[in-house]
């Protein structure tokens, strides 16, 4: 089993200043929790896309349903290898009635990162006030199919590491 996060904060080794501030931030915590158990949402919108699966034969015209945030989108649209393996629904010929939502099935997805800059930058914490390195790194990611028949996801996923040269590209295959 795994150290508790803050550990050492927790514990007074990173000075007095940090568990205090740490210790004070929790309380604040405990007096903002909500009977509904929903906190304030800042994550953005998602949009529902269609992809043509690579390990299930649905016969033509037919996608499975998966998403993606907006922001995400917006960045993986970019590249045409990415708009010819997923569709939004309702535009670029895709039927919402063609699309089905299976709940096991996940799209492959592709993650995109790219450095801001080359080095880091220091940052403080605002949990405990200590001083720590922040890596100056963007990502994003989103999901594709296939667009061919016999296309595989390593030929999929070489064609869009290929129209996004400025990232590098992580491939998180599809789940049956």
């Amino acid at each position: 089993m795994g150290v508790p996060r803050f550990y050492r904060v927790i514990r007074g080794q990173r000075g007095a200043a940090a568990r205090t501030k740490y210790l004070a931030y929790l309380e604040s915590l405990q007096s903002d929790i909500r009977d509904d158990g929903v906190q304030g949402s800042n994550r953005p919108a998602s949009l529902n896309l269609a992809v043509v699966p690579f390990g299930i034969d649905l016969g033509t015209g037919k996608h499975i349903l998966t998403s993606a945030l907006q922001p995400s989108w917006n960045s993986a649209k970019t590249a045409a290898a990415v708009t010819l393996r997923t569709k939004e629904i309702g535009t670029g010929g895709v039927d919402p009635a063609n699309v089905f939502k299976f709940k096991k099935v996940k799209a492959a997805r592709a993650v995109a990162r790219a450095k801001i800059n080359a080095q880091g930058s220091v940052q403080t914490s605002r949990l405990t006030g200590l001083k720590y390195l922040r890596y100056n790194v963007s990502s994003f990611s989103f999901p594709f199919g296939k667009t061919g028949t016999t296309e595989t996801q390593l030929e999929a996923f070489a064609s869009i590491q290929s129209g996004l040269p400025t990232y590098k590209l992580t491939l998180v295959e599809e789940i049956l």
